[in-house]
């Protein structure tokens, strides 16, 4: 793995380890290098303020996610590698997701995810429209995505994919 890419994935670790202790609207720079055991100068040699790479890794993630999602032998999509990396990034997830300051994070992950719902139902004719097929589909999917993240004993991702999966087969 290149220096870059390891000082990045250093930073990242480091956010979600300070977010244990800290609202991400708290975090600071110096918050994150000290975190991370880096110096001031490799942040911002990657970065020119935290918004820049809160932008970076929000982007990052969401590549991420998308990339998680496959589809099953059936035409329906497996939901286990995404509920793997969501085990993995569970608290950068959480922050994300529950923080005023970023709706943007909620925001571009939607319009992801209608976007695939919307190719996805176009090839399943129904009586009821695809919008409305896939806006009830993802906020129920955003409500079970939420109240696992929240839990202090969840579900393991295994046991996630499959009720996920039989909830969007019904």
């Amino acid at each position: 793995m290149p220096q870059s890419a390891v000082s990045l994935k250093y930073l990242k670790q480091a956010l979600a380890e300070v977010l244990v202790r800290k609202e991400l609207n708290n975090v600071t720079v110096q918050d994150i290098v000290r975190q991370a055991e880096v110096g001031r100068s490799t942040f911002y040699r990657h970065f020119l303020n935290l918004d820049d790479f809160y932008d970076w890794l929000q982007a990052t993630m969401l590549d991420d996610i998308l990339g998680q999602f496959a589809m099953g032998e059936t035409d329906n999509t497996d939901f286990l590698k995404f509920y793997e990396y969501a085990t993995e990034n569970r608290i950068l997830l959480q922050s994300f997701l529950k923080n005023r300051p970023w709706p943007e994070f909620s925001t571009r992950l939607y319009t992801v995810v209608l976007n695939n719902y919307m190719q996805l139902l176009a090839t399943r004719p129904n009586s009821i429209p695809a919008r409305i097929r896939a806006e009830f589909l993802i906020g129920g999917q955003i409500s079970l995505v939420q109240w696992w993240l929240g839990e202090t004993n969840p579900p393991t991702p295994q046991q996630m994919a499959k009720y996920h999966n039989e909830l969007t087969s019904l």
